[in-house]
């Protein structure tokens, strides 16, 4: 894609940290600039829309017309926690909820059908969807456990326990077909599970086979 989100940051930033310019690389320059009160933390982009994450809101553009078609309200947010499922035939949001621990998922496929996930009792410290959006992958800042959730209801599906001792999740993610997670940390160390589940319609269930 020729199309950029250019964020300032470090010492001597080109552009300001509470400005997202949109770089056209066909064209070799900015074709719109989008402003906001707070930092932002983070930037998604799909093929149709643009999501931004500031301090407590997130943002939703149109391509083209830049037109702001949605603002959703969220927890303090200084991470810039967002996943947006990959595939293009699709387009669903997790983001955190106003409660500790919570998130939620929004698909704009289904008339911005909201699913609240009560994921943890501490604070999140990552998540991630898979490609197609049906799966939620979360972790709190203890770092012991990974829960799998299914985005459609909501309903827990397997949880997966990365270590005894306490760690950082730096990042997680789902191979294209969700058939395995990795999950990076301060340990030095990359883990790789295999889920071993089943989809039938919108029901996931733990394969019992593998």
């Amino acid at each position: 894609c020729n199309i950029l989100a250019l964020v300032g940051g470090g010492k001597n930033p080109k552009y300001a940290k509470n400005k997202v310019a949109i770089w056209d690389d066909h064209q070799g320059k900015v074709i719109s600039e989008l402003r906001f009160n707070s930092e932002v933390r983070n930037v998604k982009l799909t093929r149709d829309k643009i999501f931004v994450v500031c301090d407590q809101k997130i943002f939703i553009f149109a391509f083209i017309s830049f037109e702001n078609i949605d603002t959703i309200e969220t927890s303090d947010n200084i991470k810039g926690l967002i996943s947006v499922s990959t595939d293009s035939s699709t387009c669903i949001v997790a983001f955190p909820d106003k409660t500790v621990g919570g998130i939620c998922v929004k698909n704009y496929d289904n008339n911005g059908t909201l699913v609240t996930i009560n994921a943890h009792q501490s604070a999140l410290a990552c998540f991630t969807l898979n490609a197609n959006g049906t799966l939620l992958a979360t972790t709190s800042e203890k770092g012991t456990l990974i829960r799998i959730f299914n985005t459609t209801d909501g309903t827990f599906i397997k949880e997966l326990r990365r270590g005894s001792e306490n760690a950082e999740i730096y990042s997680l993610a789902f191979d294209p077909v969700g058939k395995y997670l990795a999950c990076t940390s301060d340990r030095k160390t990359v883990h790789v599970f295999l889920l071993g589940l089943l989809q039938k319609g919108n029901k996931i269930e733990v394969d019992q086979s593998e």
